[in-house]
């Protein structure tokens, strides 16, 4: 599960590709353009967060639509703030059917947690318990 923050924040411009201003977001879709073209035989599924965090696609192994709504993402699609905590529990909540071994989340954000309901290291805490 790969869940991607597009709060506020990510806006900010501090990344440089071949001599080119990029803002965090552009950055990370550059980056996770990669790790989905490497990882044909896995299900990816695609978190969005900011203020709150949403499904953006389920477990699939169709990366060209999952890639697209990942290119599709935009900064403050859900909200200005960042929920990490949020994010790690909707994760926990969608890879709990899957195996043990098969249950792998990537979370990428640039930011303190800002927002939500949960607080991050206590839903790190969660996921680690339950593998």
């Amino acid at each position: 599960m790969l869940a991607v923050d597009v709060s506020g924040s990510m806006e900010t411009e501090d990344m440089v590709l071949n001599n080119t201003s990029l803002n965090r977001l552009q950055g990370i879709k550059i980056v996770m353009d990669g790790f989905i073209s490497r990882r044909p035989q896995d299900r990816l599924g695609l978190i969005l967060f900011g203020s709150n965090a949403y499904i953006q696609a389920p477990l699939t192994f169709d990366h060209d639509t999952l890639g697209q709504f990942l290119k599709d993402a935009q900064i403050g699609f859900a909200g200005p703030e960042t929920a990490i905590g949020d994010a790690i529990a909707l994760g926990i909540k969608r890879l709990a059917d899957r195996p043990q071994q098969s249950r792998v989340m990537v979370l990428l954000t640039d930011g303190a947690n800002t927002s939500g309901a949960i607080e991050p290291l206590e839903a790190a805490r969660v996921a680690a318990e339950q593998g």
